[in-house]
């Protein structure tokens, strides 16, 4: 992945799917990428999809908009793709560079809810030309500085947020842009999305091996002053499945209750 992200660095970008399981370490490993992106002078932009923004049209893609077009760099895009991004952010977003007058559509009335003024800008611009100018602002903005882009809990995109991604990623061999997507599934999401981008790879979470786990109980107990014995650690072990936070909560049951039995609430 370090590899990748340098070479984004050099019109070579790329874009790779982490998926595992819940607690296989998928947050871990990306914050210290995302360290390793800083550290290599990259504009890190970070894009968190929840389940409560699922249902609302371009939710994911709107929170990191702002920050985007303020970024050094944008104003590399033509003047059309900023007026129809502004547009979308609504009258509250503040301009920052002079742009020329817009052409007429119907002005939303001020008691819209943002979701509804975000569907009202969908119906009266293309849906083709929002997608456009979303490539041209990362197109723009890498120019200046390389991005790496990390989509957390890609199975939670909305559709309008991921036909737009899909778009950017289409594109990304071209561009100084570097994306990581996470998902609990293989396919993307639970029901695998119409479209995918062919420059999209796969890397999966492997479950972490005996050996790896035992150094990562020692570790622990260590941290929290306990002792265990062999009999404890092997029923951690069989009982983890390989995976970190699992591990973790079996270790704490173990250390609160006395006990290796049972399953502890956490996982329950």
């Amino acid at each position: 992945m370090t590899r990748s992200l340098r070479r984004a660095r050099w019109h070579d970008g790329s874009v790779v799917l982490v998926h595992g399981p819940p607690g296989m370490g998928k947050s871990r490993l990306m914050a210290e990428v995302v360290k390793v992106a800083q550290f290599e002078g990259y504009h890190d932009v970070v894009m968190e999809c929840r389940e409560s923004i699922t249902t609302r049209p371009l939710g994911a893609l709107m929170e990191i908009l702002p920050e985007l077009i303020n970024a050094p760099g944008s104003m590399g895009c033509a003047p059309e793709s900023l007026s129809i991004l502004r547009k979308l952010l609504g009258p509250d977003f503040e301009r920052t560079m002079d742009e020329p007058a817009d052409p007429p559509i119907p002005e939303p009335t001020p008691d819209l809810t943002p979701t509804e003024r975000i569907e009202l800008a969908i119906r009266t611009m293309r849906a083709q030309s929002i997608r456009h100018a979303v490539v041209e602002l990362f197109a723009a903005v890498s120019d200046e500085r390389p991005i790496f882009l990390l989509v957390e809990d890609v199975h939670w995109l909305d559709d309008a947020s991921w036909e737009v991604l899909s778009d950017v990623m289409q594109r990304v061999n071209e561009m100084r842009v570097y994306i990581v997507l996470t998902s609990r599934f293989p396919n993307i999401r639970e029901e695998r999305p119409a479209r995918v981008p062919t420059p999209l790879t796969y890397r999966k979470l492997e479950p972490l091996d005996a050996g790896s786990l035992s150094a990562m109980i020692r570790g622990v107990a260590s941290d929290h002053s306990l002792v265990i014995d062999e009999a404890v650690e092997r029923w951690i072990i069989a009982g983890c499945e390989g995976n970190p936070l699992m591990l973790r909560a079996l270790l704490e049951h173990w250390a609160v209750t006395g006990t290796s039995e049972g399953v502890p609430p956490s996982l329950s």
